[in-house]
């Protein structure tokens, strides 16, 4: 499940690096010419740097996107639900020839929905059929989907593994399609 795919929650560390520095070699100029002038001095400097710092930050992303991108590409909802990395299901698009495994983004908290963006990578243009089922670690009800889907089994419905398909296959374009399926935990 290769996804780096993460939230920016810091600074770059070259600038915090070259900030200490900066102070270090100011602190030490300041502190040879007199004390009176580094007391002064440094907690004045120390204020600057931390009044700034935020402009070495990068924006959070608010929803992880999977790597790499696809013109196939859908978020699982788990609604009211948690879900860790290791629980995501398997998703497998077919065209008749050819089957591709979704590679699935980070767990992100929507509210009190937990939301996982996947992709369907080296797809092309045509019709697909999208076939979900859950991993061994966890226990969905379908809700709703975008797509016509079909539920083959869930625990409510058979008793056995979560497993959903599209009625019939989707068209996919070159310009994308983008889809949702939300599920709850039984």
């Amino acid at each position: 499940m290769p996804s780096d795919c993460l939230a920016s929650t810091g600074g770059a560390p070259i600038a915090w690096i070259a900030g200490g520095f900066v102070v270090l070699v100011v602190g030490a100029i300041l502190m040879w010419r007199g004390r009176a002038v580094a007391a002064v001095g440094l907690p004045i400097l120390f204020l600057a740097a931390l009044s700034t710092s935020d402009s070495f930050q990068r924006p959070a992303n608010a929803l992880c996107s999977p790597v790499p991108s696809s013109i196939l590409q859908g978020q699982l909802r788990i609604v009211g639900g948690v879900l860790g990395s290791h629980e995501v299901p398997v998703a497998v698009a077919t065209n008749g020839t050819k089957s591709v495994t979704a590679q699935w983004g980070k767990p992100e908290v929507s509210g009190s929905d937990v939301l996982v963006a996947f992709a369907f990578p080296n797809v092309s243009p045509g019709q697909w059929s999208i076939d979900l089922t859950e991993s061994s670690l966890t226990s969905f009800e379908f809700v709703s989907s975008d797509l016509s889907i079909v539920v083959n089994s869930s625990r409510m419905l058979t008793g056995g593994p979560f497993n959903i398909s599209t009625s019939a296959p989707i068209t996919v374009t070159s310009t994308g399609r983008h889809f949702e399926i939300s599920v709850t935990r039984s």
